[in-house]
């Protein structure tokens, strides 16, 4: 948990209100050294003496102490992303630790603990060899924030919380609880934008309309890509043609719309079980490519100005990091991959990626 710095906070109110610390301290009846402790936080005020401080600040007790009882969601994604990039840039340790006193400085924030769950979930995705104690906690972790948020009382985050806990019971082979989870949520979500962006046009907004159309159609297209990853396995698609055309549609999309094109790792099994050993070697390098190239832009055309454009490349983003080394643990540990690694065009491929 933080610790309490309410030093600044004295000092910038007692300039405001143009008092000296001896002129402050005579009010309060302590000694100027006293005031020149607390502004330092050297040391706190007596707890009898906040609400005469407060007051001789012009201020209430909780803006004094600058209590926030919630995160906002700005705020809780932006501690999120510094504790990620503090766990990926190498000290996963401290990261572990900020998470779990964020969450006990805010116990009851729907929105960090929406955040909260997210970050637990993706240690386990970012660092897949840590070792089964600190997995197993990160697991427990994202369940208990996905149950508090499951029984809160915002119902679209209830309803995202139990498709959560779905997906956990169904990866722990407790089908019959991911079932009732699952039996909570509707079949069909009622989705607004297209009677939203007309309001917006009739108050004489278009680019209020625009913005709400464009909004719906990257998310639309992003779970559309998500989908056809998942129809990306032998399990769903046992013909490997049929998963090849499957890359093709992904590329296309892709390439429409300006996102990240992991079609060519979606075509090196397929082409593996084909026997095309040199052409799942050259899908390789191409999504190889992809993860060391710039950062994919979502298409200006149909996305500005509402979505902005990224500079920089995809290995000055520690996440992708993370992605690329997962990428490299797999190709080199996996039996199904096993032909790539006799393959020196794969095999170099591969070291682009970074140990």
């Amino acid at each position: 948990m933080s610790q309490l710095q309410i030093g600044a906070n004295i000092a910038a109110r007692r300039r405001a209100r143009g008092l000296t610390q001896e002129q402050l301290a005579a009010r309060l009846g302590v000694s100027a050294p006293a005031v020149s402790k607390w502004e330092t936080n050297s040391s706190y005020p007596d707890i009898t003496l906040l609400c005469p401080l407060a007051r001789a600040l012009g201020c209430r007790v909780d803006e004094l102490l600058q209590f926030t009882p919630a995160l906002t969601e700005a705020e809780a994604i932006d501690h999120l992303n510094e504790i990620l990039h503090t766990a990926l840039t190498g000290d996963l340790t401290a990261a572990e630790a900020a998470l779990t006193a964020l969450v006990q400085e805010y116990p009851d924030c729907a929105a960090l603990q929406y955040q909260a769950a997210i970050g637990w979930s993706a240690f386990q995705v970012f660092f897949p060899t840590a070792d089964a104690e600190a997995r197993a906690r990160w697991q427990r972790s994202a369940v208990e924030l996905w149950q508090a948020l499951h029984a809160g009382p915002d119902p679209a985050l209830a309803q995202y919380a139990a498709n959560q806990l779905a997906s956990h019971a169904i990866a722990a082979g407790e089908l019959d609880e991911a079932e009732r989870y699952l039996q909570e949520l509707p079949e069909q979500v009622v989705d607004a934008s297209l009677n939203r962006y007309q309001l917006q046009l009739k108050r004489g907004d278009p680019d209020a309309a625009r913005a709400t159309l464009q909004k719906r159609l990257y998310a639309v297209v992003s779970q559309s890509i998500t989908l056809l990853s998942a129809l990306d396995s032998p399990a769903v698609l046992p013909e490997p043609e049929r998963r090849l055309v499957l890359a093709d549609a992904f590329r296309q999309m892709a390439a429409t719309f300006g996102l990240l094109d992991s079609s060519g790792l979606l075509r090196v099994e397929p082409l593996l079980a084909l026997g095309r050993v040199e052409d799942a070697a050259a899908a390789l390098e191409e999504y190889v490519a992809v993860l060391t190239g710039p950062l994919p832009q979502p298409n200006p055309a149909l996305f500005a100005p509402t979505l902005p454009m990224r500079d920089g490349a995809m290995s000055d983003d520690p996440d992708l990091g993370a992605l690329r080394r997962m990428l490299r643990r797999q190709l080199l540990e996996e039996p199904a991959y096993a032909a790539l690694r006799e393959n020196p065009r794969a095999m170099a491929a591969l070291e682009r990626l970074g140990s």
